[in-house]
């Protein structure tokens, strides 16, 4: 299992890789910087509502811990990391506007099949049985 907290959901390489110049926006420091704001104050929060009902059955551990493996949730992270980018970056109305939303609008059709993608330890058991792998649904749940 993972700690969440020493998690890097994705790194300058995922950057350059949509976007070849993003380092140069931002330079190595300040693109750290975003990879972590995307990672604090965006993606967390949104998984901790995501798991809220989950994390309610637990009972030592935390929530986000428990995810198996964060692979899936890296090109939302890049995506998300890119937006926050292009929006500083951004004066209104130029390019960096049109990437921003460009990349939001990405970063949200990823997210929907990264959740569905996450395995998640349910039974605080340390290992992932095929109950537990990709078992979340970030789509439209009915519920009576």
């Amino acid at each position: 299992m993972i700690t969440w907290a020493s998690v890097v959901l994705c790194v300058d390489s995922d950057l350059t890789d949509l976007e070849s110049n993003a380092l140069s926006w931002a330079g190595p420091a300040g693109a750290a910087r975003y990879r972590e704001a995307a990672k604090v104050k965006i993606i967390e929060p949104r998984l901790r509502h995501f798991f809220r009902e989950l994390d309610y059955t637990i009972t030592g551990s935390e929530v986000l811990d428990l995810i198996a493996s964060v692979e899936p949730l890296r090109l939302a992270a890049t995506y998300l990391s890119l937006h926050l980018l292009c929006n500083d970056c951004s004066s209104g109305g130029d390019l960096f506007a049109e990437k921003a939303v460009q990349y939001w609008t990405k970063y949200n059709e990823e997210w929907v099949l990264a959740v569905d993608r996450l395995s998640v330890d349910t039974d605080e058991s340390g290992a992932i049985d095929s109950s537990e792998e990709y078992n979340q649904s970030a789509g439209v749940r009915f519920v009576r």
